[in-house]
């Protein structure tokens, strides 16, 4: 059974913008930087298994919090955190080659 979208159209990137892209690239240097450097990175999601990104999901032991909040701090380890590294204690890679969590 193959599954219908409901969704009919694009939302973020219309057909206007994705001509103006086009052309862009056709044009412009900076475009065509922009447009090699996307499809480099989107090569290396392609190369990746879907039980690789399975596989980086955490576990629901984590601890998890929406933001840390700047005035209670991490749940888990308080303001020790905030003090040192500020309210964005967490950056996440999701590609094969760079650590999941810095």
């Amino acid at each position: 059974m193959m599954i219908q979208p409901l969704k009919k159209r694009a939302t973020i990137y219309t057909d206007d913008r994705i001509e103006a892209a086009r052309k862009n690239v056709q044009t412009f240097e900076w475009a065509k930087e922009i447009l090699h450097k996307t499809l480099k990175r989107a090569d290396a999601f392609m190369e990746t298994s879907v039980e690789e990104y399975r596989l980086r999901l955490s576990s629901h032991d984590l601890w998890r919090t929406y933001m840390v909040s700047e005035n209670y701090g991490c749940p888990h380890c308080g303001t020790a955190g905030i003090a040192s590294k500020g309210i964005h204690l967490f950056s996440a890679s999701h590609h094969p080659d760079k650590p999941w969590q810095s």
